[in-house]
């Protein structure tokens, strides 16, 4: 095989010398020689097809020189190699790219790269091993992952983070949020994680915690631990909280109404678009609404909002979203409604999807905020018989939320609403 990887490296010097060089490099069926594997990986770089790959002829050669020489360094220092695959995972963010293109003809295509990774993470250096697991989560996300051992990217990001390492401990939150890497989603053990990587100070699980108990998704609504985590990860300079804090005091979530703390945090945020003045007129205006409708309900309506179809290691997965809107300024928290799911050929399921809060405030999209007379939820379906969006009805089996500090049964009240479309 080496022999007639060495003669493709004469001919076409793509993946011939780039196996070649890593057959030597690794000692792979033959005695290790780093010597014949440099000088492969010189053919490669002067022979390398820069056909169809829409890039300055310098940039290339500077990601060529650049991927070589950090490669290098990641053998002479092994500390170094966290940050050689954490370079390198950069390019695999987007599934098509001239620079992906240019990685996968020198040898680095992401299947090459998440084996190196997995080969050093078994030396169990924790930082490697989260490295690893980011880069193939990533191609997991991306259906990628066909020819690597997820499995094993697995077991070393879990082992690092029950070492105690914060930032393995933060993904493993995210991949059982997620379902990543083939994990099943679970609330639980997403915030168990999370909870230890924040008890070291991780502004990211400080923040995703902070998240998780907001939105009432995957755990139920608690907005005093959601106030707590969000100032926690604010304090470490994580903008994106400031997002939430904004909204929590705008809206009284855990805190009385408090228009310039609110303006404060949102002077400070990513989605600031509107002046002090208005943004104070507004957050005046609708806390005088929300006492007019404090002893109300409003009118709830569910509807399918769109269908997601894809595949994960040749599995068929689809994402079913549907949406609930609601007429009234009326505080909506941890709505959880059970569907019977049936398509045309008599195939069902009953599944329970949850919905962020809605009936927050009156800013919309053009303010920063988004539509909170609107909520999204989604059901990540394993049964492609019910993938077709427009073949499947529903029908609501129960549908409980907490509307204004109080539980509602939503069937027995007849506030919610199905609309069917196709």
């Amino acid at each position: 095989a080496i022999k007639y990887y060495e003669q493709a490296c004469d001919l076409d010097g793509d993946y011939g010398c780039f196996n070649a060089a890593y057959f030597y490099e690794y000692g792979i069926g033959t005695q290790k020689d780093i010597t014949q594997a440099k000088t492969l990986a010189k053919q490669l770089r002067e022979k390398i097809n820069l056909s169809n790959i829409n890039l300055d002829k310098k940039v290339s050669e500077r990601i060529i020189g650049s991927v070589y020489s950090n490669k290098l360094e990641a053998y002479r220092d092994l500390s170094f190699r966290p940050h050689f695959i954490q370079g390198l995972s950069f390019y695999f963010y987007a599934p098509q790219s001239d620079e992906r293109k240019l990685l996968s003809r020198i040898g680095f295509d992401s299947s090459h790269l998440a084996r190196i990774a997995i080969l050093w993470a078994r030396e169990g250096d924790p930082e490697v091993a989260y490295q690893t697991a980011k880069l193939v989560s990533t191609l997991y996300f991306n259906n990628e992952t066909k020819t690597i051992d997820i499995a094993e990217a697995l077991k070393w990001l879990r082992i690092s983070a029950e070492k105690g390492d914060a930032d393995s401990q933060t993904l493993l939150g995210f991949l059982y949020e997620h379902a990543g890497l083939g994990l099943q989603p679970d609330g639980e053990k997403a915030r168990k994680w999370y909870e230890m990587a924040a008890q070291q100070g991780n502004g990211e699980a400080l923040y995703t915690l902070g998240r998780m108990y907001y939105s009432g998704v995957m755990v139920n609504v608690d907005y005093d631990k959601a106030l707590y985590f969000f100032k926690k990860a604010y304090e470490k300079e994580l903008q994106a909280a400031a997002d939430y804090l904004a909204q929590m005091y705008f809206n009284g979530q855990s805190v009385d109404v408090d228009c310039q703390q609110s303006w404060h945090y949102y002077d400070n945020s990513y989605i600031k678009k509107m002046t002090q003045r208005d943004y104070l007129d507004y957050c005046e205006k609708d806390r005088k609404r929300r006492n007019d409708f404090s002893q109300q309900l409003p009118e709830l309506t569910l509807e399918k909002y769109a269908g997601l179809f894809g595949r994960i290691d040749n599995i068929p997965l689809c994402q079913i979203g549907f949406v609930v809107n609601t007429n009234k300024l009326i505080h909506v928290a941890n709505l959880r409604v059970e569907l019977i799911l049936k398509n045309d050929a008599g195939v069902s399921d009953e599944r329970i999807v949850a919905f962020p809060p809605l009936g927050l405030n009156t800013l919309g999209a053009e303010q920063g905020m988004g539509d909170s007379f609107k909520s999204m939820g989604y059901l990540l379906m394993k049964n492609g018989d019910l993938c077709d969006y427009h073949k499947l009805t529903f029908t609501v089996k129960s549908a409980t939320a907490t509307i204004n500090g109080k539980k509602v049964d939503l069937l027995k009240t007849d506030n919610l609403h199905i609309i069917q479309n196709r």
